[in-house]
């Protein structure tokens, strides 16, 4: 470690290390300490041996990093201090994976993966692999694992924080399993891949929803998906405003999706609710669409004006 901010040359340096961000389990008070001489250019040298670092710390901990503090006196008896903090990599990554629930296979599907324990800026080459699973014939609450077939696989050379982006347009609307592999390790994650425009819902389901569109400028009108892979499904959709129902419908589902339009109107507040019902053989499950009135920024106009421009030499010169 060099401090050369100001040349203090041949002076007395005491320094300390603090660990921060480590677990108790890895603590240790004996951090290194001392007294150093710098040299001619004002710099001065340190050693110590980084702790090692279990794979699984580095997973939930990403600030982990040694605090280095010197405390310089020349020859007049006058004290500087500096500071300068040290990251801590283990190399042992264990790939996140952030991936949204539902994905609009009419876009581009990004995958973002996260690899807390490395350098930012450097890359770092992660195998991955895209999976459709069986579909089941009735819902259930248990995710069948069962591979239909393999839709992708490669590899990827990734920064810390970065994406896989995929096109899927192709693809048959289904639950998939993404999984990213990194230095023997894995992680996966299960998702659904629809299309606004399925005609039935892309898993077996009591209550599929998607919230095409919630908010609204006034008169515009909000669209929302609803549907159920059963048969004779009985739903009904309702908006409680000012003391009654402004909107109170029911229909009949059977293995279909059906798309609504709600007109946000000038009376509503700036948000309302829209409660929607599905009832079945006794099973009963209910869905809540927050609807917005969209808020317009107000507008700043900046005007500027250079009074210089309008001074005629030697006359009327203004001092400030």
């Amino acid at each position: 470690v060099s401090y050369s901010g100001i040349n203090i040359a041949n002076a007395l340096v005491r320094y300390t290390v603090k660990k921060i961000g480590f677990s108790h389990k890895y603590e240790d008070y004996s951090i290194p300490h001392g007294e150093s001489l710098t040299n001619s250019a004002g710099e001065f040298e340190i050693q110590f041996i980084a702790d090692k670092v279990a794979l699984e710390e580095n997973h939930y901990r990403s600030f982990r990093y040694y605090d280095v503090t010197a405390e310089i006196t020349d020859n007049k008896g006058e004290t500087q201090n500096s500071n300068i903090n040290i990251p801590i990599y283990s190399q042992k990554a264990k790939p996140t994976l952030v991936i949204p629930e539902r994905i609009d296979k009419t876009n581009p599907a990004v995958f973002k993966i996260n690899l807390v324990s490395f350098p930012p800026n450097k890359t770092h080459e992660v195998a991955y692999c895209l999976e459709k699973l069986a579909t089941p014939a009735k819902p259930t609450t248990k995710i069948d694992t069962t591979i239909e077939k393999i839709i992708k696989k490669g590899k990827q050379a990734i920064l810390r924080y970065d994406s896989i982006v995929l096109q899927l347009q192709n693809e048959a609307s289904g639950v998939y399993l993404f999984t990213a592999e990194y230095n023997g390790t894995t992680e996966k994650q299960i998702f659904c891949l629809y299309s606004p425009q399925d005609k039935r819902p892309p898993l077996a389901t009591y209550d599929w929803l998607i919230e095409e569109k919630t908010i609204c400028q006034n008169g515009e009108k909000a669209r929302i998906s609803f549907g159920s892979s059963l048969d004779s499904v009985y739903v009904q959709y309702q908006i409680f405003y000012d003391n009654k129902f402004v909107l109170n419908k029911h229909l009949i589902l059977s293995n279909e999706i059906k798309s609504i339009e709600i007109p946000y109107l000038k009376e509503y507040p700036d948000q309302i609710s829209l409660y929607i019902y599905y009832i079945k053989n006794k099973h009963f499950t209910s869905r809540t669409v927050k609807l917005q009135r969209e808020q317009k920024l107000p507008q700043v106009k900046i005007e500027t004006t250079v009074f210089r421009d309008h001074l005629i030499p030697e006359i009327g010169r203004a001092h400030v």
